[in-house]
C-alpha cells in the first residue's frame, strides 16, 4: 500500500515537468530493436544481484516453500512485488525508447525485497533452530564479503578502463563519478597549492560542469580548448601552463610528439581529473 501511495505520489510531482522528463534528448534516445528494454532488464538483474550468485539456490528453494506453504494473500502480495518490478520495463517496451540501464536503480528496494522475501521463507522452513542460525550466519558473512570485495574491485576496474583505456563507465554496475578517483574537489583544491596565475586549460575533459564549479570555487581561472596546438601556441619560455585532461593517456601521447617542450602530471596515476604541467624549453 505504501510503495503503491509513493508511487502515485511521485507521478503526481512529475506531472508539471512530465514532458520534460519523458521527451528530453537523454531519454528520447531511439530504441535499438523493439525489445530493447528488456536487453536492460537481463543487465539490471545480474547488478542487482551483485554477483551474489549462491544466493540464488537459497531464493529457488524460498520460492518452492512459499508456492507450497503460504496463503493466497502472501501469494497475491508476492506476484504485486513481481509486477510493480517489471512494470517500469513494460512502460519503457511500449514507449520504444533507449533508456540507460542506470535509470531503473529506483528498483533495487523493490528487488532487494523480492530477495529478503524468499530468502526467509527457506530459513523459517528449517526444523532445527540452529540450522536456521547457521543459515543466517553464513549468508550474513557471504554477503558482507561479496559487498566489500566488489565495492573495492569496481573502483579498481572503473580508473583502470579509463585511465589505461580511455574506456567510460557510466552504467548501473559500475559508474565513473562513484568512483573513488573521482575527487573533483580535492584536485583542484591541491591545483590551487600550485597555482601561480599561470594559464590552466581544460582539453578533453568529461563532466566539466563539475571541473567548472571546482575550479570557479577556487578561483582559478581557465580556458576550454579543442587541441594541444590551442595550446602550445600560449606558451612563453620557462614559463608553465597547466593542462586539465580525463584522457591522461591520449594527452601524454599527443605531448610526446612535440619538441622544445618537457611535461610533468602532478597528480596520482589513477585520478578522474589529470593535471599536467607543460613546460618550453629555452632556446639555446
Amino acid at each position: 500500500m505504501f510503495i503503491a501511495a509513493g508511487s502515485l505520489l511521485s507521478m503526481a510531482l512529475y506531472l508539471p515537468i512530465i514532458d520534460d522528463v519523458i521527451f528530453n534528448k537523454f531519454s528520447n534516445r531511439e530504441a535499438q530493436g523493439a525489445f530493447y528494454s528488456f536487453k536492460i532488464l537481463f543487465e539490471v538483474i545480474p547488478a542487482f544481484l551483485t554477483k551474489r550468485y549462491l544466493l540464488l539456490p537459497f531464493m529457488a528453494l524460498g520460492l518452492f516453500v512459499l508456492y507450497k506453504t503460504t496463503d493466497t494473500k502472501e501469494k497475491l502480495y508476492f506476484v504485486s512485488l513481481i509486477t510493480l518490478f517489471f512494470i517500469p520495463f513494460i512502460l519503457s517496451f511500449l514507449h520504444q525508447k533507449a533508456p540507460f540501464s542506470r535509470v531503473f536503480i529506483t528498483l533495487a528496494p523493490v528487488f532487494g525485497i523480492l530477495t529478503t522475501i524468499l530468502i526467509a521463507k527457506f530459513i523459517d522452513a528449517q526444523v532445527h533452530f540452529k540450522y536456521t542460525r547457521i543459515i543466517q550466519i553464513v549468508i550474513t558473512v557471504y554477503c558482507v564479503f561479496i559487498f566489500v570485495n566488489e565495492s573495492e574491485r569496481n573502483h579498481f576496474i572503473i580508473a583502470e578502463n579509463l585511465v589505461e583505456k580511455g574506456k567510460v563507465d557510466q552504467g548501473l554496475y559500475r559508474n565513473y563519478y562513484l568512483g573513488n578517483f573521482y575527487a573533483q574537489d580535492s584536485t583542484m583544491k591541491y591545483l590551487k597549492s600550485v597555482y601561480r596565475g599561470d594559464p590552466v586549460f581544460k582539453l578533453n575533459q568529461l563532466d566539466q560542469p563539475s571541473t567548472d564549479m571546482y575550479l570557479n570555487k577556487y578561483q582559478i581561472p581557465f580556458t576550454t580548448v579543442d587541441s594541444i596546438g590551442n595550446i602550445t601556441s600560449q606558451l612563453i619560455a620557462q614559463r608553465p601552463v597547466y593542462i586539465l585532461t580525463t584522457f591522461r593517456k591520449n594527452t601524454l601521447d599527443d605531448l610526446e610528439k612535440l619538441s622544445g617542450i618537457t611535461f610533468e602530471v602532478l597528480t596520482n596515476d589513477y585520478t578522474f581529473t589529470n593535471i599536467i604541467r607543460v613546460i618550453q624549453t629555452p632556446v639555446r
